[in-house]
């Protein structure tokens, strides 16, 4: 390009020596010829035509870093950071070539690193609710400066999630989650505007599930989504998205919900203590008085709701069927005659029927006071 511009330049000044022949009966017969306003006139135009030529040099020269700049791709991994997350950035350029042009990446004011052919570059992301700020210089070499800023601004998000599934009292542990159940997810931020600790403050969240945007669910202070597990193997894949309204804050969260499987577990019921929920009945248990209570606890099954049953279940007795619907069966003991017998608890879902699973217990009567069990 110097090259070029030099030869246009010499070009141009050679029009200086370019003066008419004027002769003697021109002369004599016409006023007379002034040169140096002639010379003065040319050097004026000559000027004139550098400038306009220098001009379309520097304006091809910004047309062409404006589209360098404007049409650098920059990737960023994971695209949207949560607080303290390592982040890695990649650039690349269709109409220059990156590998030969001086990178330099700067992390809020300081030169971390660079060199030739440095594309690539990882750097820690900053605490909640604080501003972390990368510039990218980029010298090409054909000798275009091009500089690109990215901010970053986490937000802290608390997901937390419940399945709607049964536990029966005093149970310390979570309800988890299993095929068909219903499950709740709610993403609480950690700002100084959340007037209320479960609210939205005022952020906008994009829910996903298994890859799939759910609109529905998704929008302006929406922080909470209620979804459907799956049937009946693999578990839940739950991301969140979340921004504030000029996106100056974002951050970008995913859950892995695991699917558990419903069980029942079997608890003596006496008349004056209730049921006794610290002491599960072992698969094989001795009793020795004249009559015993067992209740069957159906573990993460679907809640029931007001006046809509949606599980069935059975008693069986040596593997015929006993007609009690409800949970606690009792066993009375009339002889002294000792026996063994098996009871098995059957529980199905009504409308989600991959919830279906039973258990079984071995009840022995003490040779004292015992006799086939009678209903």
């Amino acid at each position: 390009m110097q090259r070029m511009r030099f030869l246009s330049y010499s070009i141009l000044l050679s029009t200086l020596f370019v003066v008419p022949f004027v002769t003697s009966a021109q002369t004599a017969a016409t006023s007379t010829f002034d040169v140096d306003a002639y010379i003065a006139n040319m050097k004026q135009v000559t000027t004139d035509m550098m400038v306009q030529q220098e001009k379309k040099f520097i304006d091809t020269e910004k047309i062409r870093t404006k589209a360098i700049t404007d049409y650098l791709d920059i990737k960023t991994s994971p695209q949207n950071p949560g607080p303290n997350e390592t982040i890695h950035v990649s650039i690349e350029s269709y109409l220059s070539d990156m590998n030969k042009a001086t990178i330099r990446w700067s992390v809020n004011g300081k030169v971390v690193d660079s060199g030739i052919g440095k594309t690539t570059f990882s750097f820690k992301n900053g605490v909640p609710n604080t501003t972390t700020r990368l510039v990218i210089s980029v010298t090409t070499n054909t000798g275009e400066n091009i500089t690109k800023e990215l901010t970053f601004r986490p937000v802290d998000i608390m997901v937390l999630w419940e399945a709607d599934t049964y536990t029966p009292p005093f149970y310390k542990g979570k309800p988890l989650m299993t095929t068909q159940s219903t499950v709740r997810i709610i993403a609480v931020p950690n700002t100084t505007t959340s007037k209320n600790t479960l609210d939205g403050g005022g952020l906008v969240f994009e829910w996903e599930k298994d890859g799939i945007t759910t609109k529905s669910s998704s929008g302006y202070n929406k922080n909470s989504f209620l979804f459907e597990g799956p049937k009946p193997y693999g578990e839940a894949n739950v991301r969140v998205k979340v921004s504030s309204l000029n996106d100056a804050t974002k951050s970008d969260f995913a859950i892995n919900v695991p699917l558990s499987q419903p069980i029942i577990l079997f608890y003596e019921s006496q008349p004056l203590l209730g049921v006794l929920y610290n002491r599960p009945v072992d698969a094989t248990s001795a009793f020795s008085a004249k009559e015993v209570s067992i209740k069957a606890e159906p573990y993460f099954f679907s809640n029931e709701t007001l006046g809509q049953q949606i599980n069935s279940y059975q008693w069986f007795l040596n593997g015929k069927s006993v007609n009690n619907p409800s949970r606690t069966i009792t066993f009375r003991n009339e002889k002294e005659v000792a026996n063994r017998s098996t009871v098995t608890f059957s529980a199905k879902g009504v409308r989600r029927t991959f919830q279906n699973v039973q258990q079984s217990t071995v009840i022995n009567f003490t040779p004292n006071q015992a006799s086939a069990p009678q209903f």
